[in-house]
């Protein structure tokens, strides 16, 4: 067997082996490839070189793992303090325990050191996103946060070095019945005779956004608000009189039927009032209005927000370890 980068005639063996391994752990499968190219190959952050496959003595590909620098840098970032992403590692289960997953991960990880990385981490913030379903219906998550609690993956990280840095939780719910609980009612209630309601920005209408995105620290927030209101999207916020006070960010039903939000966010100034509670059952009524199907979410596991999306009726249908491994 030998190790090269990836070729494009590699594609439909890499498709093969990803839609056995992979797909057995609950990833989405590619179907063909096209979408793999699109998904893959053609995403911004995507690099030749970072992507490495093993291949047997009649030309098999049996393994291969894909490495990502990402390029798209965003505010208050810069390229050398960004880690690098381990996107997927993938052995022929036939190929097991013979060191080709560890060999696939050494030459990966001298890729990212050879582009200046200091760190590699398995996250949601890869910038190449896999899908994974969350139940039998296939009712899908557009990324995975991580890697799967208690798998052999984790359990062969651990083994090479990578360290878990935390833990998150995925919450699933079926918006078919989906209607605000009685005390979330009353809350709202009590915040329109504050003066604060819940509707769609409107750029001529409302202002305060971009000094409660300052307050919340978070430049991805503020790109995202930014990149919806660019691109005409419905947002949806909680406003006092004129101001904004909080968000769920842009909203729409996809494709698949899977109610979407960018980011819920409560300013500081106006935390500890329930709107955070009151906003979320808005946005879950507001997919369910756009014909959304469904919900999914992620949240680390020690984050107070839980208590938020279990009162709506999420469950948890996955855990997750957030890993990564200094490279220096």
């Amino acid at each position: 067997m030998y190790y090269r980068t990836i070729e494009l005639s590699d594609i439909k063996q890499i498709i093969g082996l990803w839609n056995i391994e992979a797909v057995n752990l609950g990833y989405k499968p590619f179907r063909d490839e096209q979408d793999f190219t699109q998904q893959v190959v053609r995403n911004k952050n995507f690099s030749r070189d970072g992507f490495i496959v093993c291949l047997s003595k009649n030309e098999s590909v049996i393994g291969f793992i894909n490495m990502v620098c990402k390029k798209e840098i965003s505010t208050g970032e810069t390229f050398q303090d960004t880690p690098g992403y381990l996107n997927m590692l993938v052995v022929d289960s036939n190929y097991q325990k013979q060191g080709i997953g560890s060999t696939l991960l050494d030459l990966g990880e001298k890729y990212l050191k050879d582009n200046g990385k200091k760190e590699v981490t398995l996250s949601h913030s890869c910038p190449i996103k896999l899908s994974w379903y969350v139940d039998k219906e296939k009712h899908e998550h557009n990324k995975a946060p991580g890697i799967k609690k208690e798998s052999y993956g984790l359990k062969f990280l651990k083994k090479r070095g990578y360290a878990v840095q935390q833990e998150e939780l995925s919450y699933y719910r079926n918006l078919k019945d989906f209607t605000l609980a009685d005390e979330v009612k009353i809350q709202a209630e009590n915040l329109e005779k504050e003066g604060i309601t819940f509707t769609f920005f409107n750029q001529l209408r409302h202002s305060g956004y971009s000094e409660m995105f300052e307050r919340l620290e978070d430049p991805s927030f503020y790109k995202k608000f930014i990149d919806g209101i660019q691109e005409g999207k419905d947002i949806l916020v909680a406003v006092d009189q004129t101001q904004v006070c909080a968000t769920a960010g842009t909203i729409f039903r996809e494709e698949n039927g899977r109610g979407f939000f960018s980011a819920l966010a409560v300013d500081p100034l106006y935390q500890g009032r329930h709107i955070g509670n009151v906003l979320f059952g808005k946005l879950c009524l507001a997919l369910k209005e756009k014909q959304a199907d469904y919900m999914t979410l992620f949240v680390t596991k020690d984050n107070h927000a839980r208590r938020i999306y279990e009162r709506s009726g999420f469950k948890v249908v996955q855990e997750w370890s957030i890993m990564n491994k200094d490279l220096e």
